[in-house]
């Protein structure tokens, strides 16, 4: 698992190399200005990258060396979410302590639960590990609705990549046909580094993964 993790990832950051904030897309002249998207933690802001290309700007607010369940919501977060047309977030409690005071703060309500500009991704994945029985603090880091810690799967990586396309697309349907090709090319380079490029040219390679 380690090793398919290392390949994941390295490819979702294929395109996303440089620090962690915004990234500026660069669209052709005439072209729309790109989605603002706020990213809760650097896998995600990778994969929106990846599938967004220059349709999306992103900024991301967990840094690699930093730990998601404790952020602190500072003004650079409320004012970047203020301005965005799409927040992505893990899900599953991960975020809780933070990311709430954020969207309350940014007064934006594009970005609000429940609008299309509101995205948690754990809602494209099965959970596991879910707890049963009661809960409290004193049990430690148990979340109530499941592991959140799941895009360490490079198959889930790409339930969630299939989602962030859809909503892409559902923001900004002209770019529809390029989010669907991205997220194609990423889906063949993570599959093949799976099972190998034969293979996954023959064969349903997520189904092979898991034997």
């Amino acid at each position: 698992m380690t090793r398919l993790l290392i390949l994941f990832v390295a490819m979702a950051a294929l395109s996303t190399l440089g620090e962690a904030g915004a990234q500026p897309g660069k669209p052709v002249d005439g072209a729309s200005s790109p989605l603002n998207v706020c990213a809760t933690t650097p896998d995600l802001g990778s994969l929106v990258r990846e599938i967004g290309g220059e349709s999306v700007a992103v900024t991301v607010f967990v840094k690699g060396t930093e730990d998601p369940h404790f952020l602190e919501a500072k003004p650079g977060f409320i004012k970047a979410a203020s301005g965005a047309d799409l927040f992505v977030q893990i899900g599953m409690e991960l975020e809780v302590g933070w990311a709430p005071a954020i969207l309350q703060n940014a007064r934006n309500t594009r970005i609000q639960p429940g609008t299309p500009g509101f995205l948690e991704v754990s809602t494209a994945i099965t959970p596991l590990e879910v707890p049963t029985g009661a809960i409290d603090r004193s049990m430690g880091d148990v979340h109530s609705q499941g592991n959140p810690h799941f895009m360490t799967d490079p198959l889930e990586g790409l339930k969630v990549a299939r989602l962030i396309a859809d909503r892409l697309a559902a923001l900004r349907p002209a770019d529809r046909a390029g989010f669907d090709a991205r997220y194609a090319a990423f889906h063949d380079r993570v599959c093949a580094a799976l099972v190998g490029e034969p293979l996954a040219k023959k064969y349903e390679a997520e189904k092979l993964a898991l034997l």
